[in-house]
């Protein structure tokens, strides 16, 4: 098991170099933050350059807070070479252990954010098969 942190700007050369044969697993967490066309597109390369040798998961958690980031996401997944399997909204914590109040009981106190939900995605490799029960 090994984990390393990744930046996606030269996605295949620095995915093959921190693991030539692929992996079994990808974590990307709170990645998805800019409307960027390329920044996205980048983004994409490198899951797709760490999974697609051995057709590794990706578990993508991000916070959805702007449609202007989020959906250019989903819509540039439809012939990426990645392809959603499913998506689940996680539940956020409004409290602390402590009792007090999280950044998440309190969203309209964070001026431009349209909305807090947290999200998981599982992303595979598409091999041009649908997805079960899709």
């Amino acid at each position: 098991v090994a984990a390393a942190p990744l930046a996606w700007a030269d996605a295949s050369e620095v995915a093959h170099a921190l693991a030539p044969s692929g992996c079994d697993l990808i974590l990307a967490a709170d990645v998805l933050y800019s409307p960027d066309a390329a920044e996205q597109e980048a983004l994409r390369g490198a899951m797709l350059a760490l999974a697609a040798p051995r057709g590794a998961l990706v578990l993508h958690a991000y916070e959805e807070r702007w449609d202007y980031v989020h959906e250019p996401w989903r819509r540039s997944l439809a012939g990426s070479g990645l392809r959603l399997q499913s998506e689940e909204e996680l539940q956020v914590p409004t409290t602390g252990a402590d009792g007090a109040p999280t950044l998440f009981s309190a969203p309209s106190e964070l001026g431009s954010v349209e909305r807090r939900r947290l999200v998981l995605e599982l992303l595979r490799v598409d091999d041009g098969e649908e997805a079960p029960g899709g």
